[in-house]
């Protein structure tokens, strides 16, 4: 079903097609097996994001470990290059499910879904600090740091999601990168004047070849 819905958005459907009934069209499932898996659309939309923090999360903490295990030995090894990886892999999924996740925005969703999201995000930034040890803040308080970065997370994407000339994925993914501690994400590149808002690529001017960053059921 969940590329069922990626098939439906590659092909740029209008938000207001994206029913139960043009998912099974798509997907070529019964009702009945929609509706065991997935009682509502909200559901669906919040599994799919759910299972890709997890795929994302788990592959970013492969690559901080191997990058934390490379700066024990040497102070220069680019501890940046697995949250760029991350938040890049996340803005391509997005945008990759574009027209599905905009129409979501205009549905009737629960405070339960918008919570279930923002805690599933949470969850895998709650892994990556474990992994990153004494690299935390002593004083840091967790919880709130994971709620913070998840919900800033969400509340971005969907801000993005309701622009009408977006910025591309890339440009989106350094979006979120700036909005979090050096610590957490790796030192920041020496500034570039291309790096400037104002001059941030839109798909007006930049076309992206996207690339769907794993498989889905």
């Amino acid at each position: 079903m969940f590329r069922a819905v990626e098939a439906l958005s590659a092909r740029r459907t209008e938000e207001s097609s994206f029913t139960v009934t043009a998912i099974l069209r798509e997907s070529g499932i019964s009702r009945g097996t929609f509706y065991t898996h997935f009682p509502t659309l909200e559901d669906l939309a919040e599994q799919m994001l759910e299972q890709r923090f997890a795929l994302i999360g788990e592959t970013d903490r492969a690559d901080r470990r191997a990058a934390l295990a490379s700066a024990a030995s040497d102070p220069q090894a680019d501890l940046r290059r697995p949250a760029e990886a991350s938040q890049l892999a996340l803005a391509r999924f997005v945008d990759i499910h574009r027209a599905f996740l905009r129409a979501s925005l205009d549905w009737r969703l629960t405070s339960r879904v918008r919570e279930g999201v923002i805690s599933a995000h949470a969850t895998q930034v709650r892994e990556s600090l474990r992994l990153m040890g004494p690299r935390v803040p002593p004083h840091l308080d967790h919880e709130a740091f994971c709620l913070m970065i998840a919900g800033g997370t969400v509340a971005l994407l969907t801000a993005w999601l309701r622009e009408n000339d977006p910025t591309t994925p890339e440009a989106m993914a350094q979006r979120l990168l700036s909005t979090m501690p050096e610590w957490f994400v790796g030192p920041t590149a020496p500034s570039n004047p291309a790096d400037h808002p104002s001059q941030r690529p839109s798909r007006a001017t930049a076309p992206t070849t996207l690339q769907s960053p794993g498989g889905t059921s």
